[in-house]
């Protein structure tokens, strides 16, 4: 349990990251999981920021170095997260090339994927 509220104690601040990154990925697999993934969790959002009430208490952090590394981290996710919604955007061309790079390293073809998507 000590671990969770340690966890919980830095990583919260970087929720939407680790929101963004399985977005990344529905992204990629294309079909309306995305839109289903992101009601989802505006959803949860919603409801949890409606119930859990204020939070007014000044934390302690020991080891505040570690938000550097994160910080960095998120901002690497935000800027693959805006070229992923262009390419899906610029579906059926394979805008920056993503899709043939995709393909070539797993063989998973992103604009087979994405043939349906209006």
């Amino acid at each position: 349990m000590q671990a969770l509220k340690a966890l919980w104690k830095y990583g919260r601040f970087f929720l939407v990251t680790w929101v963004l990154l399985g977005g990344i990925i529905l992204m990629a697999i294309g079909g309306d999981a995305l839109s289903d993934y992101m009601v989802t969790f505006g959803l949860v959002a919603l409801l949890l920021d409606l119930t859990l009430g204020e939070d007014y208490k000044e934390y302690q952090y020991d080891n505040a170095q570690i938000f550097y590394p994160m910080q960095y981290f998120s901002q690497l996710v935000s800027v693959a997260s805006c070229l992923m919604y262009a390419w899906v955007l610029g579906v059926p061309n394979d805008f920056l090339g993503i899709a043939a790079a995709v393909q070539s390293l797993t063989g998973y073809d992103m604009l087979a994927a994405h043939a349906n998507d209006t």
